[in-house]
């Protein structure tokens, strides 16, 4: 397995890194190793902020139902059991 040394670590970052693999129970390398998975993809981008190129996408709803109900309904849809009617 590759070996990934990084040099000139910010020490309020390294501090950051050290308190989430504390917190989550993890080695520092381990926390790393998390953090990059996180954010990079299959195809080899990285994604710094997430996209909301679906934003409005489910406006035609809003007559419908309100953003509680849709919120049930995206938790039913979720589930194994399926949207409940």
């Amino acid at each position: 397995m590759p070996t990934l040394h990084v040099r000139n670590v910010p020490t309020e970052l390294y501090d950051r890194i050290k308190e989430l693999a504390e917190r989550e129970r993890r080695s520092i390398s381990a926390e790393v190793i998390t953090l990059l998975e996180r954010v990079a993809t299959e195809d080899g981008s990285v994604h710094a902020k997430p996209s909301f190129s679906w934003a409005g996408a489910l406006s035609h709803l809003k007559d419908e139902y309100t953003s509680v109900e849709l919120q049930h309904l995206a938790n039913d849809w979720r589930s194994d059991d399926g949207p409940a009617h």
